[in-house]
């Protein structure tokens, strides 16, 4: 009678342990699966950076920040100027605001007789107890607004870890990048 209610027991047997065994492999497929993800997510990065381990973008700027703030001082007022790229103005504005904890502004290139310009600014920031200073990625870019101007750049920082660019490769090698700001006293007029 046993056999009868689904068939003979060895089938009925049969039929519950293909049933857990499936019932078991799709709860173990999804977990293998994690398993596979995760280890690739993990060892993918690793195997990208195992040939550049001490990559650093930014390796000692703040050496060269802290000398540009040490220099201008705390009653600065900063003004910075677009260089040939225009890469510097769009980062350097707000890390020498927070850094050197003075007002900071941008000087576009298009603006007409920019000296005269700074030279009025200068003398607006000294009225208000402060030395105007312009600061910039290289001295050219100072001299070139301010000739008579007497600039000052911090040493230079070399970053032996600077990740070497490359478009359908990934990176393999470092290239060394160096790094210094310029700056001048504006003197008011």
């Amino acid at each position: 009678m046993a056999g009868s209610i689904g068939g003979p027991p060895h089938r009925n047997i049969d039929r519950m342990t293909s049933r857990m065994a499936s019932v078991g492999m799709t709860r173990v497929m999804p977990i293998g699966l994690a398993l596979i993800v995760v280890t690739a997510g993990i060892v993918w990065p690793l195997r990208a950076l195992k040939p550049v381990p001490n990559v650093t973008e930014q390796r000692g700027y703040l050496l060269a920040l802290r000398d540009a703030c040490n220099a201008a001082g705390d009653d600065a007022a900063i003004v910075v100027l677009q260089g040939r790229t225009g890469l510097f103005a769009q980062w350097a504005p707000q890390t020498l605001r927070g850094w050197c904890d003075v007002p900071v502004a941008v000087m576009p290139t298009a603006l007409p007789d920019r000296g005269a310009a700074l030279t009025q600014l200068a003398t607006q920031w000294k009225a208000a107890g402060r030395t105007l200073w312009v600061v910039a990625d290289e001295a050219d870019t100072i001299h070139s607004v301010l000739p008579t101007a007497a600039a000052h750049e911090t040493p230079s920082i070399i970053n032996p870890y600077f990740l070497g660019r490359t478009l359908v490769s990934r990176p393999e090698h470092y290239v060394a990048e160096e790094f210094s700001l310029a700056l001048a006293p504006v003197p008011p007029g």
